[in-house]
This record gives C-alpha cells, structure tokens and sequence, in this order.
C-alpha cells in the first residue's frame, strides 16, 4: 500500500468489534496479524485462527438488519452506529441508533444490502449486515448471514419500527401469512426514538459494589452493566 499506510485489522469471524485495529505502519500491522494469529477470538471455534485486512472507510457505519424467504429479503430494521475513539482502541461502539427508512440515502443503503445478500445466494433466515455510507455511495464491512444483531434488541424494535428480527424470523420459517402482510422496508418515520447505548468506562479497577442506573432518566427502559472481564 502507498503511504501513509492506513489499514484495518480484525478476526476472521469477529464479534462485538473485539481485537479490531487501526495500523498505520508496516511493523505495527504485522504485530497486529501475530496477536490475532496467536489469540484465536474467532467466532469459529474449531477452525484456525485468522486476520483480515480492510481499507480504512471514511463516513458513518449504518447496519442493515434483513430477514429471508425463499430468496425475497425484508429488511426489518435500519441502525447507525456511534462510533469514536476511547482507552487507545480506534473503533469503540458507544450507541446503536434506530433510523427510519426516510429517503433515497436509507433506501439506497437497503437496496445495496440486499444485492449483496442476492449475490452470496443467501435464501433463508436473518441477516446483519454492515455498511459504511461513504462518499462515493455504500460500502460493505461485512454480512454476518444467519446472525442478528448481538445485543437484545428486540423491545426497542418492538416499541420503535412495530416488528423485530427475532419474530420475522420465525414467520418466514412457519407462517407465511404473516410474512406476506410485513412491509419491504422500515418506515419512514418511527413511533418512537431508540438507542442501545454503551458506557465506556475510562477508569480500569475492580468493581467493588454493584451498578445501579443513573437516577432520573424517564427514557431508560432497560440497564445490564457487563464487565469486559469477570472479577
């Protein structure tokens, strides 16, 4: 690659953004494929590990949630990840944020997310697909094909676009009734806003006492504090 070298560096089959980095020089890359190589945080637990290679994508990550029948792709539900830098990593997932299919923008993003599925031949069952919105039109980060979303989304999908995956899901296997009378796309206005928010914490210790929700938050539905490692 051309200088400056700028590439991204994560698992094979990943989760959660785990062990996903920027390097931007040529010996900082190849200690990034030594970890990745060595540590085997692939979601395939009985293959070798492995390390992808990405260009650096500029613009806002949106996700894609599908669900498929036969080949005929619903997409069930639009999200936009806030994402930043925090404690040295690159790529911190702060928020997943429920978007309307409002326009020509979202509905391009859906229209390229289900040609991608068209074209790997995928035919039954959910979809999460990553995009980036870049500026010379969607980019794809990657299909996690047979997955959802790995976070419980299900009430906020419920209470916001009407539906959620996890009950598509089910009516494209056993009810097609049900299937046949659910819309294409995500509306163009939600009933409601919705994030799935992540507290980063700055601080690194032992957790002495348990965590309560912060106080006076009318909006916050649900809350589970989930330490990155146990103790």
């Amino acid at each position: 690659l051309p200088p400056p070298l700028r590439v991204v560096l994560k698992p094979r089959r990943g989760h959660a953004g785990l062990r996903v980095g920027l390097a931007s020089s040529e010996p900082q890359a190849r200690h990034m494929v030594e970890t990745l190589l060595a540590e085997r945080v692939s979601l395939d637990t009985e293959a070798e590990g492995g390390a992808l290679c990405q260009e650096v994508l500029e613009g806002e990550e949106w996700v894609v949630d599908t669900v498929s029948r036969a080949g005929e792709h619903k997409c069930v539900a639009l999200w936009r990840y806030g994402k930043g830098e925090a404690n040295g990593a690159p790529f911190v997932n702060f928020y997943d944020e429920l978007r309307p299919c409002a326009g020509e923008g979202e509905e391009r993003l859906v229209r390229y997310a289900l040609a991608v599925l068209d074209t790997l031949g995928w035919r039954w069952g959910p979809a999460h697909i990553e995009v980036k919105r870049t500026s010379r039109g969607p980019v794809l980060v990657e299909v996690n094909a047979g997955r959802f979303n790995g976070v419980d989304f299900g009430l906020l999908a419920d209470v916001c676009v009407g539906h959620n995956a996890y009950d598509v899901t089910l009516d494209a296997y056993f009810d097609q009734a049900a299937w046949a009378a659910l819309p294409a796309l995500p509306p163009r206005a939600l009933r409601g806003a919705g994030r799935l928010v992540k507290l980063v914490a700055s601080e690194e210790g032992v957790l002495r006492a348990a965590a309560f929700p912060p106080a006076g938050l009318e909006s916050l539905v649900r809350w589970g504090p989930e330490p990155s490692e146990p103790g």
